[in-house]
């Protein structure tokens, strides 16, 4: 996971500047963003102007994560991955990543939330090492 953000730090100074960005939110900053999403709405992806009004980051943040160019981002992909680049600990991003995904509240995660847990963090790293390679071949 280090090796790919030092790889996007190393090769594009403005994509950096975004992830470093990411990367300085606190725990508490992206759960109250996780809380300010699931009162706005009940999709699963946000369109660039959802975004802005929700994180206030600009058009490069959002661009890292539209990988399919359709102006529309995967919350959950997005916080997952602010998650896995953060500067917290790894119980930290276990537990963060638990309640995200603790769509029922009852305190654990139910199969259908696991593999889908699993699977967001899964696309949410290629993300961020497409993201490195891509650079790396510009």
């Amino acid at each position: 996971m280090g090796g790919a953000i030092s790889q996007i730090e190393a090769v594009n100074p403005c994509v950096s500047k975004c992830i470093e960005r990411l990367r300085s939110l606190t725990l508490d900053e992206i759960v109250t963003f996780y809380s300010s999403v699931k009162t706005r709405t009940d999709k699963m992806s946000i369109n660039f102007s959802e975004f802005n009004d929700i994180f206030e980051l600009g058009l490069e943040d959002f661009n890292i994560w539209d990988t399919e160019h359709r102006n529309l981002i995967n919350i959950f992909e997005f916080l997952t991955g602010v998650v896995m680049i953060g500067k917290m600990d790894f119980d930290a991003r276990v537990n963060c990543l638990f309640d995200f995904f603790d769509f029922n509240n009852v305190g654990r995660l139910c199969n259908d939330e696991l593999r889908l847990m699993i699977t967001i963090v899964c696309q949410s790293v290629s993300k961020i090492k497409e993201i490195s390679l891509h650079l790396k071949d510009t």
